[in-house]
């Protein structure tokens, strides 16, 4: 039987998390924009929006939309999103401001 944690996480001392810190990547993110997971590791994405009018917002892994929220009108709202190592993420908004993106990295 094949041990599927590595598959998940990586291999021993290398999951999500261990030797990774959280940085602030809002200066060089966009939402609406497809980015790629370089690291050859599993990252985990928060962006925050806010706005004062109602959207949904959407996280794509690989195309695939992994989770959606509705926003009402004077609230923030954070977006997680867990990346494999070498997939490709966005989040979609059609309107809500982002203010701050974080990668663990």
């Amino acid at each position: 039987m094949s041990n599927l944690s590595d598959k998940v996480v990586g291999s021993a001392g290398t999951g999500l998390g261990v030797g990774q810190t959280w940085q602030d990547m809002t200066a060089s993110r966009a939402k609406n924009t497809n980015y790629t997971n370089t690291t050859g590791r599993t990252i985990m994405v928060s962006g925050w929006f806010s706005d004062s009018n109602t959207y949904t917002i959407t996280g794509y892994i690989d195309g695939v939309p992994v989770a959606a929220w509705y926003c009402g009108a004077s609230f923030v709202y954070t977006m997680n999103l867990i990346v494999p190592a070498g997939s490709t993420y966005q989040v979609y908004n059609s309107g809500a401001t982002l203010t701050k993106w974080f990668e663990l990295r």
